[in-house]
C-alpha cells in the first residue's frame, strides 16, 4: 500500500515538474531579446503599441513613419525609456526604392532584421463605388496591399541570411467579410490575406508568414467617432466591447514568437465575434 502511495506521489510530482518546465519554456518563447523588429506605420495606434511592446521585451525596433515625424520621435523616446534600442526610418512604403533604403538603413544599424510587421494602412478618402475616384482607389490599394508586398520583397533576402524570420501582416475583417462604402479598402485587405498565403507557400520553411485581421479597435481614428459609435459596436459584438490596441499586440506577438513556429499562412480574426453575425 505504501509503495502504491509513493508511486502515485512521484507520478504527480513528475507531472508538476514537467508543467513548470513547460510554463517556463512558454514564457521564454514569448521573449524577443536580441531580435530586430521592423514595424511600418509605427508612429501611432497599433504600430505605436507594437513598438513599445517589442522594446519592452528586449527587441531592437525600427520605427517606420512617413509624415508624422513628431509622433514617431515620441515613440522612439518611449522605446529608449524601456532600455530598448530604436531607430526612426522615414519611408513611403508604397514606393519600392524608399522601402529598399529603409531596409538597408536598418540592416546597417542592427546587422539583421528578424521580424516584419506590415501595419501601415488606411483609406485615402472614404467613398462608395459610385463616388470613389480612380486615383483614390489606386492609392488605397497601394497603401494597404502594395506597401506590404514591397516590404516583404525587400526584407526577405536579409531575413534568410540571418537564418529566417517571421512576417505578420495586418489586414481587417473588412477583407475577411467584405463591406459597403469602402470598396478599395475591402479589396486591398482581402488581397493582404491572400498575399499572406502566397508568401507563406513561397518562403517556407525559412520564413513564417501570417496575418491578423482586426475588427473595430479603439484607436484615435475610431475614438473620434464618439460614444454612439462605441455603443453600436458593443451591440453588434458578441463579446460586447470594442477591441483595444493591446488585443492586437498580443495576437501579433504570438505569431511573431517561437510559439507559432508551426503556423504559417494563417489569418487570425480578432473581432470579438463580430464576423459571426
Amino acid at each position: 500500500m505504501l509503495d502504491l502511495i509513493e508511486k502515485v506521489f512521484l507520478t504527480r510530482l513528475r507531472k508538476k515538474q514537467t508543467q513548470i518546465r513547460m510554463n517556463s519554456k512558454l514564457k521564454e518563447n514569448m521573449k524577443f531579446e536580441n531580435k530586430v523588429v521592423l514595424i511600418t506605420g509605427a508612429s501611432s495606434g497599433i504600430g505605436k503599441g507594437l513598438a513599445i511592446f517589442f522594446a519592452d521585451q528586449g527587441a531592437r525596433v525600427l520605427i517606420n513613419f512617413n509624415q508624422s515625424q513628431e509622433e514617431a520621435e515620441l515613440v522612439l523616446e518611449e522605446v529608449k525609456s524601456l532600455s530598448g534600442e530604436g531607430l526612426l526610418v522615414r519611408a513611403d512604403v508604397t514606393k519600392r526604392a524608399e522601402v529598399r533604403a529603409m531596409v538597408e538603413k536598418g540592416q546597417a544599424k542592427f546587422g539583421q532584421i528578424n521580424i516584419l510587421v506590415n501595419n501601415v494602412g488606411g483609406v485615402r478618402k472614404p467613398a462608395d463605388w459610385q463616388q470613389v475616384s480612380e486615383v483614390d482607389f489606386n492609392e488605397t490599394l497601394k497603401l494597404n496591399l502594395t506597401a506590404s508586398f514591397n516590404c516583404i520583397r525587400e526584407i526577405v533576402p536579409k531575413m534568410k541570411k540571418s537564418g529566417g524570420g517571421k512576417i505578420v501582416n495586418i489586414s481587417s475583417i473588412a477583407g475577411y467579410m467584405g463591406g459597403a462604402q469602402a470598396p478599395a479598402y475591402t479589396a486591398a485587405k482581402a488581397g493582404v490575406i491572400n498575399l499572406t498565403k502566397a508568401f507563406a507557400k513561397e518562403l517556407a520553411p525559412a520564413v513564417n508568414v501570417n496575418c491578423v485581421a482586426p475588427g473595430w479597435i479603439n484607436t484615435s481614428w475610431h475614438s473620434s467617432k464618439g460614444q454612439d459609435f462605441f455603443k453600436m459596436v458593443e451591440r453588434e459584438t458578441p463579446l460586447e466591447r470594442i477591441g483595444e490596441v493591446e488585443d492586437v499586440v498580443k495576437a501579433v506577438a504570438f505569431l511573431a514568437s517561437s510559439q507559432a513556429d508551426y503556423i504559417t499562412g494563417h489569418t487570425l480574426v480578432l473581432d470579438g465575434g463580430t464576423s459571426l453575425n
